[in-house]
């Protein structure tokens, strides 16, 4: 039972913490709307900064699976590409970066986390997308490295720059479409070369 108990918090809280768009949501708030006591929540998370850690490592380990799911897929590489940078572009819209930022000035850690998120599932994904236009981006004086870092930034950017309450799950970044659009075409063009 108290595995289930810790497991439903964690999820009622991941989606929750996901989709709320204060920046000063309280754990009073948070216990409130998940429907527990607070004091089962530090029975199984010993603090809130424990909470929204564990919260970031699930939401970690989901997107790892969703990007293994598309790489399991039996479709065309380039797609398979522009797929990770949709789902890289899903995922920072789901974290509402912004908002994590501004609840990480007391707790270095979950900037950590994100760091994590972006080292150890989106880069290494997103390059495997582009290495196989390594040599021909090489003309061009472009690595896959520096094309990922500058693809992951972009929409980083984007999303710093715009106000969360602005940020509507279920509406499409027209600046990850254009980014996409031009990438495709570039991308396309090396293939021809």
């Amino acid at each position: 039972m108290s595995q289930y108990l810790k497991h439903s918090i964690l999820s009622d809280s991941h989606d929750l913490l996901m989709q709320q768009r204060d920046q000063n949501y309280t754990l009073d708030r948070l216990a409130t709307d998940i429907k527990h006591s607070k004091k089962s929540i530090y029975k199984y998370f010993g603090s809130k900064i424990s909470l929204i850690e564990e919260v970031f490592r699930t939401h970690r380990e989901y997107v790892r699976l969703q990007f293994e799911r598309i790489d399991s897929e039996h479709i065309l590489e380039i797609d398979k590409l522009f797929k990770y940078i949709y789902l890289v572009d899903d995922s920072i819209k789901q974290i509402r970066l912004s908002r994590w930022y501004h609840q990480a000035k007391p707790y270095n850690k979950i900037k950590e986390h994100y760091f994590i998120l972006r080292t150890e599932v989106y880069e290494p994904f997103l390059l495997k997308g582009l290495y196989r236009y390594e040599q021909k981006l090489a003309a061009y004086q472009i690595t896959p490295e520096s094309l990922a870092d500058y693809v992951l930034s972009s929409i980083e950017h984007c999303y710093f720059q715009n106000n969360i309450n602005d940020i509507k799950a279920e509406e499409n970044n027209p600046h990850t479409d254009h980014l996409i659009f031009t990438l495709h075409g570039c991308l396309i063009s090396l293939e021809d070369v």
